[in-house]
């Protein structure tokens, strides 16, 4: 007996006109089920077809924890950054990111944050982060973080200790230790 299975993964991606900026990767595979908004630090080199790392290990772990999909955006939108400019970001995001990463979150049923822990020794990362917490606070009630079995820190999807196995906490921030 020969059994065949089909599906289709809709990818849709945003940027800005001159391509400089990507606001939002968007995957969709079955739109009966809740899709989730995730935040990393900078967009990778996925695209429409082509794959990363980090975009694969979103797109499993999503649909393995009952996900239909997930909007992919970031606290910076800059596209290319090298890695001096990763150390010095302050002019890596624009409105228009905080504007798709508003709009993602509100038509998620959770988002999480996936950044790591630049935060905790970068103060312009640290300055960002609070920045959109702060955007966000209608929707911290839906927020958790990517952490490891220990629940310890935020970690990256590209963390060796949270590739394979995501821990989603409960996001506990309070919008007055943000502003």
């Amino acid at each position: 007996m020969v059994k065949r299975i089909e599906s289709s993964i809709t990818v849709e991606l945003i940027e800005s006109d001159d391509t400089m900026h990507r606001y939002v990767l968007h995957k969709l595979w079955d739109d009966q089920k809740p899709c989730c908004t995730i935040i990393t630090l900078y967009p990778g080199s996925a695209e429409l077809v082509v794959l990363d790392t980090t975009q694969m290990l979103l797109t499993n772990n999503l649909h393995s924890r009952g996900y239909g999909g997930y909007y992919s955006v970031n606290l910076f939108s800059k596209l290319g950054l090298s890695e001096r400019d990763r150390r010095e970001i302050s002019n890596a995001t624009d409105r228009e990111n905080d504007k798709a990463i508003l709009t993602c979150a509100k038509k998620s049923s959770e988002i999480i944050f996936a950044w790591g822990s630049l935060p905790n020794t970068n103060a312009m990362v640290k300055k960002r982060v609070d920045e959109l917490l702060s955007k966000l606070h209608t929707q911290l009630h839906k927020c958790y973080y990517l952490t490891n079995a220990e629940g310890e820190n935020y970690y990256h999807p590209l963390a060796t200790s949270v590739r394979y196995d995501w821990n989603l906490l409960k996001c506990n921030v309070d919008i007055d230790d943000v502003t």
